[in-house]
């Protein structure tokens, strides 16, 4: 078993967390997106109450901008930093159950033609 050091080990978590950055910003538009055709359709509502008081444009348009300001911290600032690490660990966590809920009633429109 060979020894690494601190440097070597973590060498590469930096690109593992760039991919954990880019899974957020596709389910974050996939959830834009979703809540876009489904308020469309009068299918769901919005549940987030930061985001409940926008139409669908303007949800959409947030969920845009919050994609490219984390494209942009993704490529600019140091996220090996352990305040990153978690936040996206969590935050993907968060919209990875979002995205379930976006499936799931997808499923019933689906299956209801």
């Amino acid at each position: 078993m060979s020894e690494y050091t601190i440097t070597e080990k973590y060498a590469g978590m930096g690109e593992i967390l760039k991919k954990w950055g880019f899974l957020l910003i596709g389910l974050n538009l996939f959830d834009g997106l979703s809540t876009y055709a489904g308020m469309k359709l009068s299918l769901i509502g919005e549940n987030n109450p930061l985001l409940s008081w926008m139409g669908p444009e303007g949800i959409v348009g947030v969920k845009m901008l919050l994609s490219l300001l984390l494209l942009f911290v993704l490529v600019r600032v140091n996220i090996k930093k352990p305040i990153f690490k978690y936040s996206l660990v969590i935050a993907n966590c968060v919209y990875s159950f979002v995205a379930a809920v976006h499936l799931y009633w997808f499923t019933l429109l689906i299956s209801a033609v």
